[in-house]
C-alpha cells in the first residue's frame, strides 16, 4: 500500500516530537495519532508495522518534552478494546486529559476493521 500525503505528515510529526529518525517510522502504518497539547500534554499513538500492533503513550510539561517515551509496546485489538471500555467508566470520575488521548472504542473499531 503507497504512503498518502497524511500519513508522511503524521510520522513527521511524531518523529519530530519523539526526537526519533523518520526512518524508525518506515513500514509502519499509523492509525490513531492523538496529541493533546497543553502546559502538560500526552499522546497516545496506534501503529501497525506488518501484522502486528503497536502503541506508545507520551508525556510531558512545558519543560520537556517526548524525547527518549519513543517505546512501542505490542498491543492486541482486545486489550484496546478492553481499555477503551474502562475508559468509559473512568470519564465518568475523572478529568484527567488521558481520557482525552486515549482512543474511544468506535476509533479503535474503524481504524481495526
Amino acid at each position: 500500500m503507497k504512503e498518502t500525503a497524511e500519513q508522511y505528515n503524521y510520522k513527521k510529526e511524531i518523529a519530530m516530537e519523539f526526537e526519533i529518525n523518520l526512518k524508525d517510522l518506515d513500514n509502519c502504518e499509523i492509525l490513531i495519532s492523538n496529541f493533546n497539547y497543553d502546559y502538560d500534554s500526552e499522546v497516545f499513538i496506534l501503529f501497525r508495522k506488518g501484522k502486528k500492533l503497536y502503541e506508545v503513550n507520551g508525556s510531558h510539561c512545558s519543560c520537556y518534552g517526548y524525547e527518549n517515551q519513543w517505546l512501542p509496546e505490542l498491543v492486541t485489538k482486545e486489550a484496546l478494546l478492553h481499555r477503551a471500555d474502562k475508559k468509559a467508566e473512568f470519564k465518568r470520575y475523572s478529568q484527567y486529559s488521558y481520557e482525552y488521548v486515549f482512543p474511544t472504542k468506535n476509533e479503535i473499531m474503524e481504524v481495526l476493521k
